[in-house]
């Protein structure tokens, strides 16, 4: 009986599409949007964004360890195809995440591969977002998800002007911070 459930399981996942998959994580709550903000890429003075509630993965999704993976991602609206993006954005960018008063990032990165992408599609809106994953990382289970999550964004440096050229053709970037299980 239980080959026979099992089967049943891995056939309705195997016969999944992308978006009912997609449906399915969001229901178990293994991949939950904290918030979408509009980002001006073009100004090299720092941004800051506050998720009021943030939410940790459900019990179902949560990983055994206790730990949260948190990220953002800087997507750009209805872009046809990735092959618009060079493979590396090469922008210095100062990232800064502090919740309940601890901070668990503050670092300046350079060099986002295109590798590490953001693809996502707001039902909602209609829209097809894509751009890069420019920051993640695990946090302890000791994080205070009750308190609200302040993010604080810099482009110091946007080198030949990617971010630049791109939010002319694709208006209002956004950062999309999310979590993970």
């Amino acid at each position: 009986m239980q080959k026979i459930l099992l089967l049943f399981v891995f056939l309705v996942i195997a016969g999944c599409t992308s978006n009912q998959i997609k449906s399915l994580e969001r229901a178990s709550g293994s991949f939950k949007v904290l918030g979408n903000f509009e980002l001006d890429v073009t100004s090299s003075e720092p941004q800051s964004f506050v998720v009021e509630k943030p939410e940790k993965p459900s019990f179902w999704s949560a990983r055994s360890d206790g730990q949260t993976w948190w990220g953002t991602s800087l997507c750009f609206d209805n872009v046809d195809s990735l092959d618009e993006f060079p493979i590396i954005l090469e922008a210095s960018i100062a990232f800064k995440l502090t919740m309940g008063g601890k901070e668990y990032i503050a670092d300046e990165h350079e060099g986002y591969n295109r590798v590490n992408y953001c693809s996502w599609y707001d039902e909602r809106k209609g829209v097809h977002r894509k751009g890069w994953a420019i920051r993640s990382k695990l946090l302890p289970p000791e994080a205070d998800f009750d308190s609200p999550m302040n993010i604080e964004i810099q482009i110091l440096n946007d080198k030949d002007s990617v971010l630049t050229n791109l939010s002319k053709k694709y208006p209002k970037p956004i950062l999309i911070v999310y979590t993970d299980g």
